[in-house]
């Protein structure tokens, strides 16, 4: 994969710059390179204030055909890395949607190969959830361009944000203090640095094209980290203990017979099932090994 190096001056497309990793990550590539950056947004966000010279946001709806300023900017394009992604409680709905919003990006671009889709370790040949289960289609498809994807992790930073804000809302709210009977799901935390550390090396260096890691190793289990939640947030709570098969099945059950908001049920499938072995055998990037994950213990709650 040709780079044109850390400092190289060209053109850098990155999609979902409105969400917070997706700012971050801007930021970094700001300071980290000389190219000119295009943030792509939601037209319905906030369209964050161009505070830099070689820094334009273009709020574009993926779903439609691309406007001719962000088509231009793709074709000088050296790298495109793909935050943004469009929601479904449908596996092959929300799969369809998004490698059609794939598909418009890459046409115009110089090589496929410069291709960067963030996914997530929901993503898998076995996942549960939809959420999950098109990420993975996402991923084989980005994989098939010849492309790159980034397996991101939970992002368990401090103000809790995304994901895990939805975790500590629930810990905070609910009387009940979760526990797992036998093995408890896997969690793989993150913090958001290093998947902005780990963009911009994809971005600035020559990296063989693939799927990486982006996440602590080993796991933490959802008790542990749920225990470290509560522990931020002291409350008296109902200890209950389950088998984690038993929630997972109760959960797709209740989202096949659409008896329960689908979205909220989708984010409860994602959290309760990972593919370890899947996962625990992707490299990860130059320079991004592994942290312990005592490093990585729950911030506590916003």
């Amino acid at each position: 994969m040709t780079s044109g190096g850390a400092g190289g001056r060209g053109t850098v497309v990155v999609t979902g710059a409105h969400s917070e990793l997706g700012r971050r990550a801007v930021d970094r590539l700001l300071a980290a390179t000389d190219d000119r950056l295009v943030g792509v947004t939601s037209p319905w966000a906030d369209e964050p204030p161009p505070a830099h010279p070689r820094l334009t946001y273009l709020p574009v709806d993926l779903e439609r055909p691309l406007p001719a300023e962000l088509r231009d900017a793709l074709g000088a394009a050296r790298r495109v890395v793909h935050f943004a992604w469009i929601r479904d409680p449908s596996a092959a709905r929300a799969a369809e949607r998004n490698l059609a919003a794939i598909g418009r990006l890459v046409e115009p671009m110089p090589s496929p190969e410069w291709f960067v889709l963030v996914s997530s370790v929901a993503a898998s040949p076995s996942a549960r959830s939809a959420y999950g289960a098109a990420k993975w289609r996402a991923t084989e498809r980005v994989s098939e361009l010849g492309g790159t994807s980034l397996l991101v992790g939970l992002v368990v930073d401090e103000p809790a944000a995304g994901p895990y804000a939805v975790l500590a809302g629930l810990v905070r709210r609910l009387p009940v203090s979760l526990r797992f009977l036998g093995a408890a799901p896997s969690v793989f935390p993150v913090r958001g640095e290093a998947v902005v550390a780990a963009v911009t090396t994809v971005v600035g260096e020559d990296v063989t094209p693939g799927a990486y890691a982006v996440f602590e190793r080993p796991p933490v289990g959802l008790g542990e980290l749920l225990a470290g939640l509560e522990a931020a947030m002291p409350a008296r709570r109902l200890r209950v203990r389950l088998p984690a098969a038993v929630l997972l099945a109760g959960a797709s059950a209740l989202k096949r017979l659409r008896l329960g908001p689908r979205r909220r049920l989708d984010q409860v499938l994602t959290l309760l099932y990972k593919d370890d072995r899947f996962l625990l055998s992707l490299p990860e990037l130059p320079g991004q090994r592994g942290r312990d994950r005592r490093a990585l213990a729950p911030a506590g709650a916003p």
